[in-house]
């Protein structure tokens, strides 16, 4: 099968069978987001960016790093989530979709 990226929308694939059926699929929550008039693939992996990290493609990012506990943005919005005496801040375990802080 093969997507039919033109048939995207925030919840749903549409997908060609070899016998020329098209099947949609449809979630419980966005796989996409609209960029510049078409709708990309979410990705919220976690990519290492300057000081920290910060997830790969949606319509905001996700950003930890040392100066603010999280910070999420889109366009010129943003808000931040900080702890107090963030520097002090150890054991954070990271995997490819997710950061863990402990003993906070």
């Amino acid at each position: 099968m093969k997507e039919i990226k033109e048939f995207r929308k925030l919840r749903e694939k549409h997908f060609l069978k070899p016998n020329g059926e098209i099947v949609a699929y449809i979630y419980d929550h966005d796989i996409h987001y609209l960029k510049d008039g078409k709708y990309e693939e979410i990705d919220n992996t976690l990519q290492k960016m300057n000081n920290g990290y910060e997830n790969k493609h949606n319509a905001f990012k996700s950003i930890f790093n040392k100066d603010n506990l999280l910070k999420i943005k889109k366009n010129n919005n943003y808000l931040n989530f900080n702890l107090n005496n963030i520097n002090n801040l150890k054991h954070i375990k990271k995997d490819q979709r997710e950061i863990i802080l402990e003993n906070i």
